[in-house]
């Protein structure tokens, strides 16, 4: 008679993204799916650099006060925040696979994320909506604006979100990575 002992190895693999913060107003947006979502938690290890986050609906985090009508973090959602100093995020979880992911954006003014791991064109990543643009902008101010042929974005950037105006609510899906 033989014994045999049989080992099973799970291996669940965690996904990384780093974001960079600069100091003062910005935009952020994740493809990871955090195994905790609620942005007290998300923010943790940089609580002290953070003064407020807001939502496009006007929720706010503001640490200083106990304030979070945020709660939860979206991946289809861009965020504004404020920081004191330069700092990262680090998210930890599942990646999203951008392709798999509608995203609804409203009409009028939202912010957006980008859901893909590396950099890419914005007249590309938004095409399937681009009738419904009126206006995009990062936090430098640049801003994509189709109907008038201008785009001083470039790429969309991992990690970045962006504030949008919507003439009619639309759903994106970008490409796979």
């Amino acid at each position: 008679m033989s014994d045999s002992i049989y080992f099973v190895l799970e291996s669940s693999l965690i996904d990384q993204q780093s974001i960079e913060l600069p100091i003062g107003w910005s935009y952020f947006s994740t493809y990871i799916i955090p195994s905790v979502a609620t942005i007290d938690s998300i923010f943790t290890d940089i609580i002290s650099n953070i003064i407020v986050v807001k939502n496009y609906l006007g929720q706010i985090y503001w640490p200083a006060y106990g304030i979070n009508s945020i709660d939860n973090i979206s991946i289809c959602q861009g965020y504004q925040i404020k920081m004191i100093d330069t700092d990262t995020l680090i998210l930890e979880g599942i990646a999203v696979q951008p392709e798999n992911t509608n995203c609804h954006i409203p009409s009028s003014w939202s912010y957006i994320s980008y859901l893909r791991n590396t950099p890419a064109s914005i007249v590309n990543m938004t095409s399937s909506i681009s009738t419904n643009i009126e206006i995009v902008k990062n936090y430098f101010g640049q801003i994509y604006w189709p109907v008038y042929n201008v785009n001083q974005i470039g790429n969309m950037i991992p990690g970045q979100g962006y504030q949008i105006k919507m003439t009619n609510a639309s759903t994106l899906t970008y490409p796979a990575n």
